[in-house]
């Protein structure tokens, strides 16, 4: 009796292991943003800039280390529209935004002048923002991860003098929930 009950236990234990595995990639799949994608990269205090990209959400720039982000590009690809970028900089605040067409960059901040970035706002337009909604989250100095932002919304602080160290960027279709997203940003740091 005890090993046919444990039997049926450890089987319908894995058969529940199985469903939930199943349902979360159908989940990624239908509500992460088909082949719509933002490659990042990032000019660093005392690194410069990255001779590679992240995407997918994972994290440009870095954590833990003190270090500011000083400039961002982003390149949108997989599909057709422009991306739009706005930093606010220590001691300069926003800047006009920079926009470029998919698979172009563009880039916000500068370099070679030690100067921080503190928030960050980005868009997009054209067809990618008939479909998509961009989403982002800043590193910043003293706080760690804020929350999310999406299309033009402000991530991180102004007037506070606290740094962005890093940057998780992703885009998701419309409508996607903000807990999903954050889910999706955690399960990349």
């Amino acid at each position: 009796m005890k090993k046919s009950f444990f039997k049926r236990f450890t089987t319908l234990l894995s058969t529940l292991v199985t469903a939930i595995a199943l349902l979360t990639v159908f989940t990624f799949s239908t509500v992460s943003a088909e082949n719509a994608n933002v490659l990042v990269r990032t000019h660093v205090q005392n690194i410069g800039t990255s001779n590679y990209d992240v995407s997918n959400g994972n994290v440009a720039g870095t954590t833990g280390r003190a270090l500011r982000l000083e400039k961002i590009f982003l390149c949108l690809t997989g599909c057709s529209g422009n991306i739009w970028i706005s930093t606010h900089q220590a001691n300069k605040g926003w800047s006009s935004y920079s926009f470029a067409r998919a698979g172009r960059y563009c880039g916000s901040g500068t370099t070679n002048e030690s100067r921080a970035i503190e928030a960050v706002k980005i868009d997009l337009s054209g067809e990618a923002a008939q479909k998509y909604d961009v989403w982002y989250r800043v590193h910043v100095q003293g706080y760690g991860w804020l929350g999310l932002a999406k299309n033009n919304e402000i991530a991180g602080t102004t007037g506070q003098s606290r740094r962005a160290e890093a940057i998780q960027v992703m885009v998701f279709k419309k409508g996607t929930s903000s807990s999903y997203v954050k889910q999706w940003f955690d399960a990349r740091l």
